[in-house]
């Protein structure tokens, strides 16, 4: 898994999602907004058990993590 930075161009995605989300009072936790910016910007999808958290984010694909059923 690589290592993304986080740059001045993903900050200002977040500060333009935090501002969002607080005006529609529908905030994530703070490391997911972090996670959520990072993947807007890269304009990349986010693969998670959370799905409802990331679900409020607008423009975000969520892809929901299930767990592998063991059959082949």
């Amino acid at each position: 898994m690589p290592v993304v930075d986080f740059t001045t161009d993903v900050a200002r995605v977040h500060s333009q999602l935090l501002a969002t989300l607080m005006s529609q009072g529908q905030m994530v936790g703070a490391h997911d907004l972090l996670i959520a910016a990072t993947a807007l910007h890269r304009q990349s999808a986010v693969l998670t058990t959370n799905v409802d958290e990331f679900a409020r984010v607008p423009d975000l694909e969520v892809i929901p993590f299930r767990e592998p059923s063991g059959e082949a």
